[in-house]
């Protein structure tokens, strides 16, 4: 599906910028009068429909504050269908169509478990469960092993390259405690697969075969977390 329209997922919710949305639907009014007017006439009501807040813009003399609005998408479908106009019609049937794809995404079943790996703590868990099992192998050498061939696999480096790029890339210590919390913030769908791997392998899957089965599924993660199976914790 050809993204229109930004969604992002934010605290369990998907959101739309308003003042993209007003953008799109190409309304002759100037933003901040038309979003304030929407507001007022239906009754959107503030921490349920919409929130608000300033983005201060820097200019070459001084800056300026424009307030910004994040639409539920229950409130962009309605604001669209309010429009009244053929742009008004294409954002809701759009919005509608993205709502579609995800039921259609979250009924199968395999897919349910995979939206399990989406989720830091199942990934953490995973991580830990996995490490536990190396380190009854051979211990402490052992579970290094381990993550380093895992992650190289998934991402292409290792975590000790990984958390030297994120130290020089400037990302906060929270994020670059690891390979695996690197990954998380940059990368959020090569994190859900290599907690696919994670699982397989603490299952008795060698990791041979376990990137051979979740080769397949960095798309697929992609494509849920694009469509909102995005849970809040991720990237942060």
């Amino acid at each position: 599906m050809t993204e229109l329209i930004k969604v992002r997922k934010e605290n369990g919710q998907r959101l739309v910028d308003g003042r993209e949305l007003h953008a799109f639907l190409e309304s002759k009014q100037e933003f901040s009068t038309w979003i304030k007017r929407k507001i007022a006439k239906y009754g959107f009501v503030e921490g349920e429909d919409f929130t608000s807040f300033d983005n201060f813009i820097k200019r070459k003399k001084g800056s300026s504050v424009a307030v910004e609005y994040a639409l539920s998408m229950d409130m962009a479908k309605e604001l669209s269908m309010l429009e009244g106009t053929t742009k008004g019609k294409e954002a809701r049937r759009y919005f509608i169509a993205r709502d579609k794809a995800l039921d259609a995404l979250m009924e199968h079943s395999p897919i349910r478990t995979l939206e399990a790996h989406a989720s830091r703590p199942v990934q953490l868990e995973n991580s830990k469960a996995v490490n536990a099992q190396q380190f009854l192998i051979g211990g402490p050498t052992v579970i290094a092993e381990y993550n380093r061939e895992n992650c190289k696999r998934v991402t292409g480096k290792t975590p000790t390259e990984l958390k030297q790029w994120a130290k020089r890339a400037g990302l906060p210590a929270k994020q670059r405690a690891s390979g695996k919390e690197v990954v998380r913030t940059i990368r959020p769908e090569l994190a859900c697969r290599m907690s696919v791997n994670d699982e397989l392998v603490r299952r008795g899957v060698s990791l041979d075969e376990a990137c051979d089965l979740s080769a397949g599924t960095t798309a697929l993660f992609s494509k849920m977390l694009q469509l909102g199976v995005r849970p809040a914790e991720l990237g942060r």
